[in-house]
């Protein structure tokens, strides 16, 4: 019988994280690789290709004989589904791995299947930026947030220390309450 190898990938604007199971849901490596970037960038792209390639790369390992990856399932900041971004990303991903069947998105898709086996609900992430995302009983969904650190992302990682070091420097100038 065929081995069945599969890798899932999270990329985010802090790192990027892979794993790689097999059809028993044993975990065969887990690697890492640099932040990504916006894929509508030249610089971008190869920022994002350079941390896919690493984590898969590390995830992977030295495994011998090296299993061909059936699928591979990519969450990544940025990259809204069904987008040029999602199919610049999947591109990207079959080149670095062969894979007859790879799915890119955007990381608070994957996040929130992760957490709730695709049951009703809402999930946060709070990282470097931030975004809501929720899922109702009959497969509708919606977000908030997401748009980056510039113009949004309140709860984000950016938002907050910008708003400690506001804090700090008004009080600094004697311009705090």
């Amino acid at each position: 019988m065929t081995e069945v190898v599969v890798a899932g990938i999270d990329g985010g604007a802090s790192s990027t994280t892979c794993v790689v199971i097999d059809s028993a849901g044993r975990v065969l490596g887990t690697g890492r690789g640099g932040p990504i970037d916006h894929l509508y960038k030249p610089s971008g792209r190869a920022q994002t290709r350079r941390a896919l390639r690493d984590a898969l790369s590390s995830a992977r390992g030295a495994r011998k004989p090296r299993v061909p990856l059936r699928a591979v399932v990519a969450g990544l900041t940025g990259v809204e589904p069904r987008s040029n971004e999602s199919r610049t990303a999947a591109r990207m991903i079959r080149e670095l791995t062969r894979a007859p069947v790879v799915h890119a998105t955007w990381d608070a898709e994957i996040a929130y299947f992760g957490a709730s086996v695709g049951r009703p609900g809402v999930m946060v992430i709070a990282g470097t930026g931030s975004v809501a995302y929720a899922r109702n009983a009959r497969g509708q969904t919606t977000r908030t947030g997401g748009y980056g650190y510039l113009i949004d992302d309140l709860g984000g990682g950016v938002k907050i220390g910008q708003a400690g070091l506001q804090a700090a420097l008004r009080s600094a100038d004697g311009r705090a309450p």
